[in-house]
């Protein structure tokens, strides 16, 4: 029976499931990507509502036109650097797990 099948069963049977090191490793490094793409995800959708309300001051026939400009430029800056600080928390999210991950990386068999 293979691993994931085998913690299914388990599950059912009531019997705690044991938790490896590869298991362990494996959420740390996806709890760093995920804080740091549920960072940039938000600044990314707050970047493209920006941009989307500079538009919208943009196309009415008012005296709004160069304000939706700026805030269209605004929005655009904001969705662009979604990518830079995702970078950036990704680096400090691993940083903060490095040193668990690295022994962890100790104790599984060469």
């Amino acid at each position: 029976m293979s691993e994931p099948i085998k913690k299914v069963v388990d599950s059912y049977r009531n019997v705690e499931p044991v938790v490896t090191a590869e298991d362990r490793i494996r959420a740390l490094d996806a709890s760093a990507k995920g804080k740091a793409g549920r960072l940039a995800l938000a600044l990314g959708i707050a970047g493209a509502l920006v941009l989307g309300v500079g538009m919208s001051l943009s196309m009415v026939p008012s005296g709004f036109f160069a304000l939706g400009i700026v805030i269209g430029i605004a929005g655009i800056a904001l969705a662009a650097a979604a990518y830079p600080l995702y970078l950036k928390q990704l680096s400090r999210e691993r940083d903060s797990v490095r040193a668990e991950i690295l022994e962890l990386a100790g104790q599984l068999p060469a």
